[in-house]
Protein backbone atom coordinates (compact mmCIF):
# COMPACT_ATOMS: atom_id res chain seq x y z
CA UNK A 1 0.00 0.00 0.00
CA UNK A 2 2.02 2.93 -1.22
CA UNK A 3 1.63 6.11 0.82
CA UNK A 4 0.74 4.20 3.98
CA UNK A 5 1.82 5.37 7.38
CA UNK A 6 1.66 3.34 10.60
CA UNK A 7 -1.39 5.28 11.83
CA UNK A 8 -3.38 6.05 8.71
CA UNK A 9 -4.02 2.71 7.07
CA UNK A 10 -6.67 0.56 5.58
CA UNK A 11 -6.89 -2.99 6.85
CA UNK A 12 -6.30 -4.81 3.55
CA UNK A 13 -3.81 -4.43 0.73
CA UNK A 14 -3.02 -5.76 -2.71
CA UNK A 15 -6.02 -4.35 -4.55
CA UNK A 16 -5.86 -3.69 -8.26
CA UNK A 17 -5.60 -0.25 -9.86
CA UNK A 18 -8.98 0.88 -11.16
CA UNK A 19 -10.10 3.70 -13.39
CA UNK A 20 -10.41 7.15 -11.85
CA UNK A 21 -13.87 8.74 -11.53
CA UNK A 22 -14.54 11.93 -13.45
CA UNK A 23 -14.28 14.95 -11.21
CA UNK A 24 -15.28 17.81 -13.51
CA UNK A 25 -14.24 21.42 -13.05
CA UNK A 26 -13.77 21.06 -9.28
CA UNK A 27 -10.53 19.21 -9.92
CA UNK A 28 -8.86 22.63 -10.10
CA UNK A 29 -9.32 22.85 -6.32
CA UNK A 30 -6.69 20.15 -5.90
CA UNK A 31 -3.69 21.24 -7.93
CA UNK A 32 -0.71 18.91 -7.82
CA UNK A 33 1.21 21.13 -5.41
CA UNK A 34 -1.71 21.32 -2.98
CA UNK A 35 -2.25 17.58 -3.18
CA UNK A 36 1.42 16.98 -2.38
CA UNK A 37 1.15 19.25 0.67
CA UNK A 38 -1.99 17.41 1.76
CA UNK A 39 -0.23 14.04 1.55
CA UNK A 40 2.72 15.40 3.55
CA UNK A 41 0.29 16.69 6.17
CA UNK A 42 -1.41 13.30 6.30
CA UNK A 43 1.91 11.65 7.10
CA UNK A 44 2.91 14.23 9.73
CA UNK A 45 -0.40 14.16 11.57
CA UNK A 46 -0.38 10.36 11.64
CA UNK A 47 3.18 9.89 12.93
CA UNK A 48 3.59 8.69 16.49
CA UNK A 49 0.13 7.18 17.10
CA UNK A 50 0.78 3.50 16.28
CA UNK A 51 -0.44 2.29 19.66
CA UNK A 52 -3.52 4.49 19.49
CA UNK A 53 -4.34 3.15 16.02
CA UNK A 54 -4.07 -0.49 17.07
CA UNK A 55 -6.09 0.15 20.22
CA UNK A 56 -8.88 1.87 18.30
CA UNK A 57 -9.10 -0.95 15.75
CA UNK A 58 -9.29 -3.52 18.55
CA UNK A 59 -12.05 -1.64 20.35
CA UNK A 60 -14.06 -0.94 17.19
CA UNK A 61 -14.01 -4.60 16.17
CA UNK A 62 -14.71 -6.30 19.50
CA UNK A 63 -18.34 -5.12 19.68
CA UNK A 64 -21.32 -4.26 17.57
CA UNK A 65 -22.46 -0.65 17.94
CA UNK A 66 -26.17 0.09 18.07
CA UNK A 67 -28.38 3.18 18.21
CA UNK A 68 -32.13 3.06 18.84
CA UNK A 69 -34.51 5.95 18.23
CA UNK A 70 -37.89 5.30 19.87
CA UNK A 71 -40.92 7.13 18.49
CA UNK A 72 -43.45 5.56 20.85
CA UNK A 73 -46.31 3.21 20.10
CA UNK A 74 -47.36 5.06 16.93
CA UNK A 75 -44.24 4.20 14.95
CA UNK A 76 -41.66 1.41 14.99
CA UNK A 77 -38.25 2.40 16.37
CA UNK A 78 -35.29 3.12 14.14
CA UNK A 79 -32.41 0.75 14.90
CA UNK A 80 -28.97 1.32 13.37
CA UNK A 81 -26.23 -1.26 13.94
CA UNK A 82 -22.56 -1.09 12.86
CA UNK A 83 -20.19 -4.09 12.70
CA UNK A 84 -16.50 -3.55 11.96
CA UNK A 85 -14.15 -6.44 11.16
CA UNK A 86 -10.36 -6.62 11.26
CA UNK A 87 -10.43 -8.12 7.77
CA UNK A 88 -11.20 -4.59 6.57
CA UNK A 89 -14.94 -4.93 5.90
CA UNK A 90 -17.99 -3.59 7.71
CA UNK A 91 -21.73 -4.06 7.79
CA UNK A 92 -24.30 -1.37 8.60
CA UNK A 93 -27.93 -2.34 9.14
CA UNK A 94 -30.80 0.11 9.42
CA UNK A 95 -34.19 -1.29 10.52
CA UNK A 96 -37.44 0.67 10.78
CA UNK A 97 -40.58 -0.34 8.88
CA UNK A 98 -38.09 -1.41 6.21
CA UNK A 99 -34.50 -2.68 6.24
CA UNK A 100 -31.38 -1.42 4.45
CA UNK A 101 -27.96 -3.07 4.71
CA UNK A 102 -24.66 -1.57 3.63
CA UNK A 103 -21.53 -3.67 3.22
CA UNK A 104 -18.15 -2.31 2.26
CA UNK A 105 -14.56 -1.51 3.25
CA UNK A 106 -13.26 0.75 6.02
CA UNK A 107 -10.04 2.33 7.21
CA UNK A 108 -9.24 4.49 10.18
CA UNK A 109 -7.18 7.64 10.63
CA UNK A 110 -6.36 7.97 14.33
CA UNK A 111 -5.51 11.52 15.38
CA UNK A 112 -5.53 11.12 19.15
CA UNK A 113 -6.32 8.52 21.77
CA UNK A 114 -9.50 6.76 20.59
CA UNK A 115 -10.60 9.53 18.23
CA UNK A 116 -10.14 10.33 14.57
CA UNK A 117 -11.91 9.73 11.25
CA UNK A 118 -13.37 6.56 9.72
CA UNK A 119 -13.37 6.26 5.92
CA UNK A 120 -16.02 3.98 4.44
CA UNK A 121 -16.80 2.88 0.89
CA UNK A 122 -19.94 0.85 0.35
CA UNK A 123 -22.97 -0.08 -1.70
CA UNK A 124 -26.40 -0.83 -0.23
CA UNK A 125 -27.01 -4.53 -0.80
CA UNK A 126 -30.10 -5.47 -2.76
CA UNK A 127 -30.90 -1.91 -3.83
CA UNK A 128 -30.38 0.35 -6.82
CA UNK A 129 -28.29 3.17 -5.36
CA UNK A 130 -24.93 4.87 -5.98
CA UNK A 131 -21.77 3.91 -4.17
CA UNK A 132 -21.17 5.87 -0.96
CA UNK A 133 -17.95 7.45 0.25
CA UNK A 134 -18.35 8.53 3.87
CA UNK A 135 -15.79 10.18 6.17
CA UNK A 136 -17.10 10.12 9.72
CA UNK A 137 -15.58 11.58 12.86
CA UNK A 138 -15.43 9.12 15.75
CA UNK A 139 -14.65 9.04 19.45
CA UNK A 140 -14.57 5.94 21.66
CA UNK A 141 -15.71 6.00 25.28
CA UNK A 142 -15.85 3.03 27.67
CA UNK A 143 -18.99 1.40 26.25
CA UNK A 144 -20.04 4.01 23.70
CA UNK A 145 -19.03 5.13 20.24
CA UNK A 146 -19.65 8.59 18.83
CA UNK A 147 -19.77 8.11 15.08
CA UNK A 148 -20.93 10.72 12.60
CA UNK A 149 -22.21 12.92 15.49
CA UNK A 150 -24.52 10.15 16.78
CA UNK A 151 -23.94 7.98 19.86
CA UNK A 152 -24.01 4.18 19.79
CA UNK A 153 -23.81 1.66 22.64
CA UNK A 154 -21.68 -1.48 22.59
CA UNK A 155 -23.52 -4.81 22.24
CA UNK A 156 -22.04 -8.33 21.97
CA UNK A 157 -20.62 -9.44 18.62
CA UNK A 158 -21.85 -12.96 17.94
CA UNK A 159 -19.22 -15.49 16.87
CA UNK A 160 -21.73 -16.80 14.33
CA UNK A 161 -21.86 -13.52 12.40
CA UNK A 162 -20.40 -14.09 8.90
CA UNK A 163 -17.65 -11.67 7.94
CA UNK A 164 -18.98 -9.53 5.07
CA UNK A 165 -16.97 -9.27 1.90
CA UNK A 166 -15.93 -6.01 0.26
CA UNK A 167 -15.17 -5.51 -3.42
CA UNK A 168 -11.72 -4.60 -4.76
CA UNK A 169 -12.95 -1.10 -5.60
CA UNK A 170 -14.29 -0.60 -2.09
CA UNK A 171 -10.97 -1.77 -0.61
CA UNK A 172 -9.00 0.50 -2.92
CA UNK A 173 -11.15 3.53 -2.17
CA UNK A 174 -10.27 3.63 1.54
CA UNK A 175 -6.51 3.29 1.00
CA UNK A 176 -4.81 6.51 2.21
CA UNK A 177 -2.96 6.86 -1.09
CA UNK A 178 -6.28 6.98 -2.99
CA UNK A 179 -8.34 9.28 -0.75
CA UNK A 180 -7.79 12.30 -2.98
CA UNK A 181 -9.34 10.26 -5.78
CA UNK A 182 -12.32 8.66 -4.08
CA UNK A 183 -12.90 11.14 -1.22
CA UNK A 184 -12.23 14.27 -3.26
CA UNK A 185 -15.01 16.27 -1.63
CA UNK A 186 -13.69 15.57 1.87
CA UNK A 187 -10.08 16.26 0.87
CA UNK A 188 -11.00 19.54 -0.82
CA UNK A 189 -13.07 20.71 2.15
CA UNK A 190 -10.23 19.85 4.56
CA UNK A 191 -7.56 21.61 2.50
CA UNK A 192 -8.81 25.22 2.60
CA UNK A 193 -10.47 27.75 4.85
CA UNK A 194 -13.85 28.61 3.32
CA UNK A 195 -15.04 32.24 3.26
CA UNK A 196 -18.62 33.25 2.67
CA UNK A 197 -19.65 35.07 -0.50
CA UNK A 198 -22.83 37.13 -0.59
CA UNK A 199 -25.65 36.82 1.95
CA UNK A 200 -25.53 33.90 4.37
CA UNK A 201 -28.42 31.60 5.18
CA UNK A 202 -29.43 32.16 8.84
CA UNK A 203 -27.20 30.07 11.06
CA UNK A 204 -24.27 29.94 8.63
CA UNK A 205 -20.90 31.24 9.74
CA UNK A 206 -18.79 33.62 7.69
CA UNK A 207 -15.80 31.28 7.73
CA UNK A 208 -15.36 27.55 8.15
CA UNK A 209 -12.17 25.53 8.58
CA UNK A 210 -12.82 21.79 8.25
CA UNK A 211 -9.84 19.85 9.54
CA UNK A 212 -8.51 16.39 8.79
CA UNK A 213 -8.78 15.41 12.46
CA UNK A 214 -12.60 15.45 12.30
CA UNK A 215 -12.87 18.86 13.96
CA UNK A 216 -14.02 22.17 12.50
CA UNK A 217 -13.98 25.82 13.51
CA UNK A 218 -16.64 28.35 12.49
CA UNK A 219 -16.27 32.12 12.74
CA UNK A 220 -19.01 34.77 12.78
CA UNK A 221 -17.52 38.14 11.86
CA UNK A 222 -20.37 40.34 13.13
CA UNK A 223 -19.79 39.15 16.70
CA UNK A 224 -16.06 38.37 16.33
CA UNK A 225 -16.85 34.94 17.72
CA UNK A 226 -15.72 31.38 17.01
CA UNK A 227 -16.99 27.93 17.96
CA UNK A 228 -15.74 24.41 17.24
CA UNK A 229 -17.11 20.89 17.00
CA UNK A 230 -16.88 17.68 15.00
CA UNK A 231 -17.87 17.23 11.35
CA UNK A 232 -18.67 14.27 9.14
CA UNK A 233 -19.34 13.94 5.44
CA UNK A 234 -21.91 11.56 4.00
CA UNK A 235 -21.16 11.75 0.27
CA UNK A 236 -22.70 9.64 -2.48
CA UNK A 237 -20.75 11.41 -5.23
CA UNK A 238 -17.37 13.12 -5.52
CA UNK A 239 -18.84 16.64 -5.52
CA UNK A 240 -22.11 16.37 -3.59
CA UNK A 241 -23.23 14.95 -0.28
CA UNK A 242 -24.46 15.80 3.21
CA UNK A 243 -22.46 17.34 6.03
CA UNK A 244 -23.20 16.94 9.73
CA UNK A 245 -21.85 19.42 12.28
CA UNK A 246 -21.97 19.13 16.05
CA UNK A 247 -22.73 22.69 17.17
CA UNK A 248 -21.90 23.50 20.81
CA UNK A 249 -23.75 26.09 22.90
CA UNK A 250 -22.39 29.46 21.81
CA UNK A 251 -23.15 33.18 21.68
CA UNK A 252 -21.80 33.76 18.18
CA UNK A 253 -25.26 34.03 16.60
CA UNK A 254 -27.91 35.82 18.75
CA UNK A 255 -30.58 33.65 17.09
CA UNK A 256 -28.80 30.41 18.03
CA UNK A 257 -30.15 28.02 20.63
CA UNK A 258 -28.46 27.82 24.01
CA UNK A 259 -28.27 24.03 23.67
CA UNK A 260 -25.89 21.87 21.69
CA UNK A 261 -27.35 20.31 18.55
CA UNK A 262 -26.40 18.52 15.34
CA UNK A 263 -26.87 20.41 12.09
CA UNK A 264 -27.38 18.60 8.79
CA UNK A 265 -27.32 20.23 5.37
CA UNK A 266 -26.47 19.42 1.75
CA UNK A 267 -23.00 20.31 0.53
CA UNK A 268 -21.81 20.67 -3.05
CA UNK A 269 -18.67 21.66 -4.95
CA UNK A 270 -19.72 23.68 -7.98
CA UNK A 271 -17.73 26.11 -10.12
CA UNK A 272 -14.86 26.06 -7.61
CA UNK A 273 -17.20 27.14 -4.82
CA UNK A 274 -18.39 25.20 -1.80
CA UNK A 275 -22.14 25.46 -1.23
CA UNK A 276 -23.45 24.72 2.25
CA UNK A 277 -27.14 24.52 1.47
CA UNK A 278 -27.66 27.85 -0.37
CA UNK A 279 -24.65 29.76 0.94
CA UNK A 280 -21.56 29.93 -1.31
CA UNK A 281 -18.03 29.86 0.10
CA UNK A 282 -14.79 30.57 -1.77
CA UNK A 283 -11.54 28.81 -0.96
CA UNK A 284 -9.18 30.92 1.14
CA UNK A 285 -5.76 29.98 2.50
CA UNK A 286 -4.88 26.40 3.22
CA UNK A 287 -5.78 25.40 6.74
CA UNK A 288 -2.33 23.88 7.37
CA UNK A 289 -1.36 20.70 9.12
CA UNK A 290 -3.49 19.47 12.02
Amino acid sequence: MSGMTPDDVSLKSGVAHLAKPRWGSTLTMLRQSNLALWLIGLIMTSAGHGGAQAGSIDRLTEHKWQRLVDYGASHPPDVTTWEFYKEGSFRKTFIADYTVRYVGAWSVSVIGQDRGVLFLSSLPRGAEAPRRYDALSFALKETELQLGEDWYRAIPLSAQEPVPGASQEEEMAVEPAHRAQFFMLWVTMATYEWRREGVATPGDADRYAFRRNGQYTARVESTQCEYSGTWSLFASTQTRGEIRLSVPPNRCDPRATADAFVREMPVELRDDRLFLYQTAYAAGPEVGIQ
